[in-house]
């Protein structure tokens, strides 16, 4: 019996900011000044393949496609602080993407917040409910949560029956 091979995968196809996070660290272990060094990143939506490459236990997983390349030549329309769409992500794209990166297909100085927030405001669901879940886990609301409910509970508190200084149990 013969198997059928499955369709290739459609994903966005997006360089690696690890890679350049890693190396940027790495650089500056060694004394190199990294200054502004910024990140260019460009993405294309399509067929991928994806393999994994070298012996076993020291595999790197490789990517090869012609989205691959794409989001290469958007990377390289860039300078260090803008991300770049290409053609056939922006047309599966919801409107508020499409509005985000505009005719250019551009967006400078573009990071998770103004992303989340550009998108929520313009109406995607999606988005939302990331901004929604991200803001609910950051430290600063979880204290605000703490502080709340730790203020709730002492006003929830009766005074002591026999103290006639009427102190508050906490």
């Amino acid at each position: 019996m013969k198997r059928r091979r499955s369709a290739p995968r459609r994903s966005l196809q997006v360089p690696s900011a690890v890679a350049l996070t890693w190396h940027s660290k790495r650089l500056e272990e060694e004394s190199y000044e990294t200054g502004d060094l910024g990140l260019a990143i460009g993405f294309e939506y399509g067929p991928m393949t994806l393999t994994r490459l070298g012996l076993k236990n020291d595999r790197v997983r490789c990517s090869v496609s012609r989205g691959v390349l794409e989001s290469e030549n958007q990377q390289k329309r860039c300078t260090g602080v803008e991300t770049a769409i290409g053609a056939d992500a922006l047309k599966v794209a919801s409107d508020a993407v499409k509005t985000l990166f505009g005719t250019q297909r551009k967006v400078k100085n573009l990071d998770f917040n103004e992303a989340a927030e550009a998108l929520s405001d313009a109406g995607d669901q999606r988005a939302s409910v990331i901004r929604q879940e991200t803001y609910a886990k950051t430290p600063a609301v979880l204290a605000a949560r703490n502080a709340k409910s730790v203020l709730t509970a002492k006003s929830d508190a009766r005074p002591a029956a026999p103290d006639s200084c009427a102190r508050w149990r906490v």
